[in-house]
Parts: structure tokens; C-alpha cells; sequence
């Protein structure tokens, strides 16, 4: 949902989800509405990077609830890629709109696989870790909006210090 209210404005199929499927969910769904009522940041708003938007609501979403979403994400998509599970100590590291410089990207895209889900409504970017049995990589991009880079690592240190592996599709 997070996602979508993103980029409902800019993005037609956002727009499409939110009119026929999630406005309809929120109007009947009386915890659900006063849950984002209760989130609503009235205008004014001030970005991350400092940019003023004096004419646009935002919404506030509790950061656990989105990693536990883009957790469960992750781990459907280890299972459909990769037919695996991370084990129970899996660490999920979730950084939310992540700032890489062009080496840092180019270093991505040159060592994962991209994947999508139509189009530009999902795209993601994914590989193994080499050197760490439950270790991956995931960059997740919704409506060509909104970016997950989570690094998943079954030991401390394993994200810092291992190499990418080979991907599979």
C-alpha cells in the first residue's frame, strides 16, 4: 500500500490499484481508515532530501511493517529463483531509496539479474552471495518509484565482506 500511495500520482497503474483496490478496502475497513486517517501528514511537506512541498499530504507508514512486507517479498521470490529458503538466522538488512554513487550501481547491475513483474510496475535485481549458503542481494523498485535495497546474510559480516555470486533465473 506504502508504495502505492507513493506513486499514484505519477505512475497510471498506482493510480488504477489505488482507485479499484485499495480506496474501496479503505472505505470499508474501519481499523484500516483510522490507522491511515491517524498517518495523514497534513501539507507542508519537507522531504529527506529538504525539498518543500507546500501543497502535498504525505502519509507516514511505520517502517516495520513495510520491511516485514519487502521480507516476505524476498523470501517468495528465494523460493521462486533459487528454490530456497533463508534459514532462521538470516539477517534482513532493508534500506529504503538507497543513494549509490555510479560505480556502486554500475557494480550492482553488472553482478545481479534484473527481473520484473510488468514492466515498471516491479522490477527487481537479485543474486547470491558467494561464501555465505544464505546470503543474497535484492534491489526492488515498485512503479518505477519507490527503491528496497535488502541484503540478506546467515552470518554477521557476510553483506560486508563476500563476493556476489552467479545468478540463476
Amino acid at each position: 500500500m506504502a508504495t502505492t500511495v507513493e506513486a499514484y500520482i505519477d505512475h497510471p497503474v498506482a493510480f488504477q490499484v489505488w482507485e479499484q483496490n485499495l480506496r474501496p478496502m479503505i472505505l470499508k475497513g474501519q481499523g484500516l481508515r483510522r490507522m491511515l486517517g491517524d498517518s495523514i501528514l497534513d501539507g507542508n511537506i519537507t522531504t529527506l532530501a529538504g525539498v518543500h512541498l507546500p501543497d502535498r499530504k504525505g502519509m507516514r507508514f511505520k517502517k516495520s511493517r513495510i520491511v516485514r512486507v519487502v521480507e516476505r517479498i524476498i523470501r517468495g521470490l528465494l523460493w521462486h529463483h533459487y528454490g530456497t529458503k533463508p534459514s532462521e538466522r538470516s539477517v534482513f538488512e532493508v534500506y529504503r531509496n538507497p543513494n549509490f554513487n555510479d560505480q556502486i550501481a554500475d557494480l550492482i547491475n553488472s553482478m545481479t539479474q534484473l527481473s520484473s513483474i510488468g514492466d515498471d510496475i516491479f522490477r527487481y535485481r537479485h543474486a547470491l552471495i558467494d561464501g555465505d549458503p544464505d546470503g543474497s542481494v535484492w534491489c526492488l523498485q515498485f512503479y518505477n518509484y519507490s527503491e528496497w535495497l535488502t541484503i540478506v546474510s546467515g552470518n554477521t559480516g557476510a553483506s560486508s565482506s563476500c563476493k556476489l555470486g552467479a545468478s540463476a533465473s
